[in-house]
């Protein structure tokens, strides 16, 4: 496990390769994570708003999304209608 320092009150780390990123205070206080796979954040503790947004401008710059590849769209035939009816009658011979 390598500590990465994000500034001089967190650091953070990654126990496991395809697990999240955990964040620390310098006291080794954990107070949250980040989850690479969905750039999502979890807050564990209190931490103030202005650090928060510090922390994950932070993430931001280094684990950037790829860009969402767009997916032409399909184009689907319509159904066809099913054919007229002919109402045939019938006339009966008069006995």
């Amino acid at each position: 496990m390598q500590q990465v320092t994000i500034n001089p009150s967190y650091y953070c780390e990654r126990p496991k390769s395809d697990g999240p990123v955990h964040i620390f205070t310098t006291g080794a206080y954990r107070v949250g994570e980040y989850d690479e796979q969905n750039a999502d954040f979890r807050w564990h503790r209190v931490v103030p708003a202005p650090q928060k947004a510090v922390i994950e401008k932070w993430f931001s710059l280094r684990f950037s999304q790829a860009p969402a590849v767009e997916v032409p769209a399909v184009e689907v035939a319509p159904e066809p209608e099913p054919p007229a009816t002919k109402k045939t009658l019938i006339r009966h011979a008069r006995a």
